[in-house]
């Protein structure tokens, strides 16, 4: 009889600092001492953000650090259930009256708790006579498709994000839809537009002969039937069916499931590419309608997965497909601010106008609270779809780091360690620029990341603010630090990216910095949004029609 896995072990954390790099560590002795696969990604991704806020509540709130010099923890897993507990000594609180976060607004109160109830399945808090604890319980989903479903998809979607072509997206998908099955025989088909016909692409459990001889008509067989109307299909006993379709000799078992595949992720005009085909199950139970579903959220996702390597396949081809980053672009402007901002005491303002459909510059403007309040510039290396994804990643994880942080440049030393390991393995880096305005904009202070610096315009007269560290993506622990500036009455905060001064004319000539900065001394007086309508007027009357080389952002703060 198999031995149950187990695991335990106490550590303590001694900064705010520590907290994701001590997990980490824990986790991994965890890992090298299970069974392989025994902790699914997506259950340690949601283990280590579980954690993030349980410790930084008993540092914030329960002040553990400064009584008693750091936070006790522990790790332990029994039979199919990881426990993780977090010691403080502070005055505690009744869970059950923990308050319910207003999402309309970025307050900080009961959302680490909110947050955390999301990610376990049990979650107390214990008060004790000396101290109080606060108990995370999540059970390991076992290996029956409806518990591994979520698993599966996570593990898809890391996989496929190291696959260097289409075929390899096929077989990484099979072979992880076959862990779930249990199946003998499988196979994706695509539709081959040159012959009119389903081809494998990718299987298990067939002959090569076999496999090269399969060309179906649409409509014909299940296969067929399946492609043609875009709809998935399960037979549960071929012996039984009334479809009159014919049971395969080569199959064992009398039950089959298939999925179309439909590249879109609109699922506009439901066109499919092709499907995925099951039978044959090591035990001979018959498929059912909780494994269809499974499959074909699996279909979903393989689809997602090819419409994105075949935009990114056009865009080096062509450059330039409108049509199909339509999405993509409208994507990235959703998360641009819509409308006008407005924040007591400043005059707030900026755009963003990009190169192509889709592209990696990005503002925004965040209203913490009464007291902070936050402007941000980036540029993501590349204007393609590959940088508004990485994009959508960098905002969500800058405003989850702004809920429980203030200083900006821990917030971007925090930001380089969280998406390093993405970056790095994608070619690219984040340049940006945080800034923090308190008491009503007279106090700034900001973090650059390998930023064009920003300048501040007061009395028509320039000054940089030349500091700063390199760009996210470029050292993994890179540290930081904030600058403090001062912002009078009627001085400009102005922030760009560098598609701004390197926009160029018919005849080649670049915008340029000195061009930039005489007419900023000239037109800093108005508005801050009459100031870059009129920036704007006069880039188009400098570039006439020629094409943008790069995305231009800009951010015009006055303190009024």
């Amino acid at each position: 009889m198999a031995k149950t896995p187990s695991f335990t072990k106490t550590f303590f954390i001694t900064s705010q600092e520590e907290i994701l790099p001590s997990f980490q560590k824990i986790i991994d002795q965890a890992i090298r001492t299970l069974p392989k696969n025994f902790l699914p990604p997506v259950l340690v991704s949601d283990l280590t953000t579980a954690f993030a806020e349980g410790a930084t509540n008993a540092i914030v709130h329960a002040d553990e650090i400064r009584k008693t010099g750091a936070i006790k923890c522990l790790l332990s897993l029994k039979s199919n259930t990881v426990v993780i507990k977090i010691v403080d000594h502070g005055r505690g609180f009744n869970l059950d009256r923990a308050k319910i976060p207003r999402f309309d607004k970025l307050e900080t109160s009961g959302r680490g708790l909110f947050m955390i109830r999301q990610l376990v399945d049990g979650l107390s808090y214990h008060r004790f006579k000396n101290c109080n604890v606060l108990i995370m319980k999540r059970e390991i989903v076992g290996a029956d498709p409806e518990s591994r479903a979520l698993d599966l998809l996570y593990e898809i979607s890391n996989a496929v994000l190291d696959a260097s072509d289409v075929k390899s997206v096929y077989n990484i998908i099979l072979d992880k839809a076959l862990e779930v099955f249990h199946v003998e025989r499988a196979s994706i088909l695509v539709f081959d537009p040159l012959i009119q016909r389903l081809k494998v692409q990718a299987s298990r459990g067939i002959t090569p002969a076999l496999r090269e001889a399969i060309q179906i008509k649409p409509g014909e067989g299940i296969a067929g039937y399946v492609f043609r109307h875009a709809k998935p299909c399960l037979i549960q006993d071929m012996r039984k069916n009334k479809a009159g379709w014919d049971e395969k000799k080569q199959y064992k078992s009398h039950s089959f499931i298939s999925a179309p595949m439909i590249l879109s992720p609109m699922r506009s005009g439901q066109e499919p590419i092709g499907v995925i085909n099951m039978t044959d199950r090591w035990d001979g139970r018959p498929f059912t309608r909780r494994d269809l579903k499974l499959l074909t959220t699996i279909a979903n996702q393989a689809s997602a997965f090819l419409y994105i390597l075949r935009l990114l396949s056009q865009t080096r081809e062509a450059e330039l497909i409108k049509q199909e980053l339509a999405i993509a672009h409208e994507i990235q402007k959703s998360y641009l601010p819509r409308s006008a901002f407005k924040k007591k005491g400043l005059d707030l303002a900026g755009w963003c106008q990009t190169a192509q459909s889709v592209g990696g510059d990005y503002f925004d403007f965040i209203d913490k609270d009464d007291h902070n309040f936050y402007a941000v510039i980036a540029d993501v290396s590349g204007h393609n779809v590959a940088a508004a994804l990485t994009m959508a990643n960098f905002r969500s994880h800058l405003r989850t780091l702004l809920l429980r942080e203030e200083d900006p440049g821990r917030i971007l030393t925090s930001l380089n360690r969280i998406l390093f390991e993405d970056l790095s393995r994608s070619d690219q880096f984040i340049s940006m620029v945080l800034i923090r305005l308190t008491d009503g904009g007279k106090k700034g202070t900001l973090a650059n990341a390998g930023h064009r610096y920003p300048l501040v315009i007061r009395s028509n007269q320039i000054r940089m603010i030349e500091d700063g560290g390199t760009v996210l993506g470029a050292y993994p622990e890179e540290k930081f630090e904030s600058i403090s500036f001062p912002l009078d009455k009627e001085d400009v905060l102005f922030c760009y990216t560098d598609g701004l001064t390197e926009m160029m004319n018919e005849k080649g000539h670049r915008f340029g910095m000195e061009r930039l900065e005489g007419w900023l001394k000239k037109n800093s007086g108005e508005g801050a949004q009459k100031m870059l309508d009129d920036l704007k007027k006069e880039l188009q009357h400098f570039t006439k029609e020629a094409p943008l080389s790069d995305d231009a952002t800009v951010v015009a703060i006055r303190k009024k």
